[in-house]
């Protein structure tokens, strides 16, 4: 059945967007499956998560945080951002549109997925080949300051991370098609491999090779999850790779709708481009790595939480959108913004209270000395304060797709992106690189506020109980800061065993907060955790 198109037109006036597409109307998921989804993709994640620390932990250990991995960095900005954008349109602007076109015709669908194909892979190729022939034009504009061997460090580095583009654009038009096949766990779990790419490279190149290492460990394991996928993408569309340039009607609500995601995307993406670039120009080396170290850190809860909520709940959203369900849709986005808030808030308050043994225990060690361990830590703390308002935004964004809000998206971004440039600028000389990475907290607190009060009817009841949530976060606050301090005073602050200190520190106090909460009763924390339970004892699955 194909959504009612004036239904869609209702829902997304109502919402203040404008529709531009309708949606089949698949079976809406109850909340026990999408808690169970979600759960399921976490657990994995926390699996890829902690692989991502061991790749960099090698990192810091053979590098530090200083000129030539800035250099690197650097190089690395514009594939991506350009990959990212890639990966990003074929989520959540193609999805759809296969989705709907699946709904009339299964050999239709397949014929689009075979065009999109073809034309992306040929455009990917192009604009990798492009960057690597402009890539002394592209350093000199995002890093003007970069003189001398770390210049040639950084454009040499460019010309083979180009074809992370070709890669990592090819791995998100295959994950999507096997979302769309309801299979997610096989695309995650090729993500994962990456890292067992980059590591022995970097643990046996970088004496050698230096960071070049790192940049062919990158390149290669970026191919490594397509070659994995592929096989599961051809079984489930079959024809995918011979359709050639070819053309499908699809395409057509694929090229009008391209702009606006490309414009939406590029507004957020821009972001680690203008703090590379204002750090590279006014700030002394080894900020701009110090920056990627802390970003690293205060993703690990997102992506375990924030984006993993996303994701399970799009499919949803996409339904309600379809079939007219307002009031459905407002209410399943406030009950994943509540959840979202109850689950990621202790996460935050511990990454500012912790951020320094936190930092010492994952990061210091080799070329990563005391000195590293305080300018990622300064970071750290900034970003952290962040991360409840980047975890609602971005739910928050992939509602206002479902919902065909672009217009409203694309201007929170870029009325986002100005506060971002002017908070940088202001803390810049006051807090050095914390300003930038306050300035990206204050980002994705502008697009909280635009967006999710318009989606939810209100911000009335988003943070479910905020009395037992603050109880709850002092009492969780107060236990890490006081195990910390003993796990100083018995000197226990770097290697194996200052990790496993640390481990024991936040399981503590993760129990704490979930101890108070559920004496509480707060319905959205004990839903996940009831789903994480499921899986853990392995009742029910998804694929």
């Amino acid at each position: 059945m194909i959504g009612n198109p004036e239904r869609s037109h209702k829902v997304s006036h109502e919402l203040g967007g404008g529709a531009v597409s309708s949606f089949p109307e698949p079976v809406p998921l109850s909340a026990r499956r999408v808690a169970g989804a979600a759960a399921s993709l976490a657990l994995l994640g926390l699996a890829g998560k902690g692989v991502g620390l061991l790749r960099e932990l090698v990192i810091a250990r053979s590098y530090g945080a200083g000129p030539e991995l800035d250099a690197y960095l650097v190089a690395f900005t514009l594939p991506d951002i350009i990959s990212t954008v890639a990966m990003y349109v074929a989520l959540n602007l193609f999805l759809p549109v296969y989705l709907a076109e699946r709904e009339r015709s299964p050999e239709g669908a397949d014929r689009l997925a075979s065009v999109f194909w073809s034309r992306t892979w040929w455009c990917l190729v192009a604009v990798s080949i492009l960057l690597v022939l402009l890539a002394p034009m592209v350093i000199a504009a995002i890093a003007p300051g970069l003189r001398g061997p770390l210049l040639h460090t950084a454009v040499a580095s460019l010309r083979l991370l180009a074809f992370v583009i070709l890669f990592r654009g090819m791995e998100g038009l295959l994950r999507g098609l096997l979302n769309a096949h309801r299979r997610f766990l096989l695309p995650t779990f090729g993500s994962i491999l990456v890292s067992f790419v980059v590591i022995p490279f970097v643990i046996f190149g970088s004496g050698r090779l230096g960071v070049r290492a790192l940049t062919w460990g990158v390149t290669l394991g970026a191919l490594v999850p397509v070659a994995l996928v592929l096989p599961a993408a051809v079984r489930s569309v079959p024809g995918l790779l011979r359709a050639g340039w070819g053309r499908h009607p699809g395409m057509r609500e694929v090229t009008r709708l391209l702009p606006w995601f490309l414009a939406i995307e590029a507004a957020s993406l821009i972001l680690p481009l203008v703090d590379r670039a204002v750090a590279a120009r006014f700030l002394e080396p080894g900020r701009i790595s110090a920056l990627s170290y802390a970003r690293i850190l205060y993703e690990v809860p997102f992506n375990l939480v924030g984006m993993t909520l996303a994701i399970t709940l799009f499919p949803e959203f996409a339904t309600l959108f379809a079939t007219g369900d307002l009031e459905r849709f407002q209410a399943v986005f406030r009950r994943g913004v509540r959840a979202v808030t109850g689950v990621i808030l202790p996460a935050a308050v511990l990454l500012v209270v912790l951020r320094t043994p936190v930092t010492r225990a994952i990061y210091e060690r080799g070329a990563f000395g005391p000195g590293a361990t305080g300018l990622t830590a300064s970071a750290l703390w900034a970003y952290a304060l962040g991360l409840p308002f980047l975890s609602a935004a971005i739910l928050a964004s992939q509602a206002a797709f479902a919902a065909r809000m672009l217009p409203r998206v694309l201007g929170a971004k870029i009325a986002a992106l100005a506060v971002k440039l002017v908070v940088s600028l202001a803390l810049l000389h006051w807090l050095g690189h914390a300003g930038i990475a306050l300035g990206t907290s204050a980002f994705f607190v502008v697009m909280a506020v635009l967006l999710v009060p318009h989606l939810a009817g209100g911000w009335r009841g988003l943070v479910p109980h905020p009395g037992i949530l603050a109880a709850a976060l002092a009492v969780s606050g107060a236990g890490g800061w006081g195990l910390a301090r003993l796990q100083e005073a018995a000197g226990i602050e770097r290697g194996a065993a200052a990790l496993a200190a640390q481990a024991v520190v936040w399981l503590v106090s993760g129990f704490l907060y979930l101890g108070v909460c559920r004496l509480g009763k707060v319905e959205e924390v004990l839903w996940l955790e009831k789903a994480l339970l499921r899986r853990l004892l392995g009742r029910g699955g998804v694929s």
